[in-house]
């Protein structure tokens, strides 16, 4: 079932570090800055690309916070199309290792499935990018909610 807003106070919230979200708004308006003041057409070009890609990262990591919410009941996943909710019998959570440019890299995959009879399944991957800690500790914190 998709909803709009989580507001269940015994929850735990997950969501991208705020410094990345300054971070992206800041480059915006430094590119956007860059694309005025510049006088020839190719740094013009390269800044407007730069501006509309940190605009974007930075319209995302705002309006999709936050992006795991977990409690008692089951999970909650929040992207621009709003947030899925999902009861913890329906959802599979692991904790993923790969390796990644040289090194391993942990994620927390989530696998849900919804709909009427739980015929929709969706693989969530959230790294320590999204959720803004550790996935291991992440993972942990689940699997206490979950009981």
């Amino acid at each position: 079932m998709w909803i709009n807003t989580v507001d269940n106070l015994s929850d735990r919230r997950w969501s991208w570090n705020p410094a990345i979200t300054v971070g992206c708004w800041a480059i915006a308006g430094l590119a956007l800055l860059w694309v005025v003041l510049t006088g020839d057409a190719p740094g013009r070009l390269l800044a407007a690309m730069l501006t509309i890609v940190a605009l974007a990262a930075a319209v995302y990591t705002t309006l999709v916070r936050p992006v795991l919410v977990a409690d008692s009941a089951g999970v909650t996943i929040r992207s621009l199309a709003g947030a899925l909710r999902v009861p913890w019998k329906q959802a599979t959570v692991r904790l993923a290792h790969t390796q990644r440019l040289g090194r391993e890299v942990q994620t927390l995959e989530l696998d849900l499935r919804h709909g009427v009879d739980g015929e929709l399944e969706k693989l969530v991957v959230l790294g320590r990018l999204e959720l803004g800690a550790d996935p291991h500790d992440v993972m942990d914190e689940l699997t206490r909610l979950r009981g």
